[in-house]
């Protein structure tokens, strides 16, 4: 049979003892929960690798930008007439990212200004632009993107 002291040092000094490993048990088990919940950080995908939206239309847009003035208008013409753009969800999101990526400069969704930005995804609709409305092709930036200029209709 174990022996109890009824010294009250000897008790004293278990106390603390066993409040330290039950402190530390504790800690332990927390921050195991905590690892188990945290993906490792290799796993988090890096901005090289999976570049939001925005990150991607920066990208994007990067030299058609040094082409363009820093303010004033540009149009904007794309695959879809421009009646349509706002009503077509993946239209709409590439020419609000355009206006995004290129303010200060006003992004208006019309071929009838001077300098028109082109940002298509298929050639039918370069030609169906070019022929609709005389715009001409000043130069081609990767990605579809296009500098035109308003010519003789």
């Amino acid at each position: 049979m174990p022996r109890v002291s009824t010294n009250p040092d000897v008790a004293d000094r278990r106390t603390p003892l066993r409040l330290r490993i039950g402190y530390l048990l504790l800690v332990l088990i927390s921050l195991r929960m905590i690892q188990t919940r945290i993906p490792p950080m290799s796993s988090w995908k890096t901005l090289r690798q999976a570049p939001d939206q925005i990150s991607r239309s920066e990208m994007r847009f990067a030299e058609i930008r040094k082409a363009l003035p820093p303010h004033g208008r540009v149009g904007y013409v794309t695959d879809i007439p421009s009646g349509q753009v706002l009503k077509n969800g993946e239209a709409a999101g590439r020419y609000f990212l355009a206006q995004y990526t290129l303010a200060p400069l006003q992004v208006i969704n019309s071929g009838n200004e001077e300098i028109v930005i082109g940002d298509f995804k298929e050639p039918k609709g370069l030609e169906r632009v070019l022929d609709e409305t005389g715009l001409k092709i000043i130069r081609q930036f990767d990605n579809g993107v296009f500098l035109l200029q308003a010519g003789a209709k």
